[in-house]
């Protein structure tokens, strides 16, 4: 889907990680770029972001919100591919 929204030339960056080779062949076959980026922690940076979200700055868009105990539907719903934001999993109470 993600591909639908670029322009041609456009790049697109999946995040972390691999790029399926089907998203990148049918980059390739709309003329547009397509490549995976492997994220590692970094401390500097995490502060940066840390200080963007207390200004209002940074927002972060949450899917569903899931217990421990239900850690598989978090799972299956992520391999759904149709989330619109982030899962997250909480501790039981």
């Amino acid at each position: 889907r993600s591909l639908e929204t670029l322009r041609e030339g456009g790049l697109l960056i999946a995040v972390p990680g691999g790029l399926p080779d089907a998203v990148a062949a049918a980059a390739r076959e709309q003329s547009k770029r397509a490549t995976g980026v492997q994220v590692e922690p970094d401390y500097c940076a995490l502060e940066s972001m840390a200080a963007l979200v207390d200004d209002g700055r940074l927002t972060v868009t949450i899917d569903e919100v899931f217990p421990f105990a239900r850690a598989s539907e978090a799972h299956q719903r992520l391999e759904e591919g149709r989330t619109r934001g982030k899962i997250v999993l909480i501790p039981a109470a």
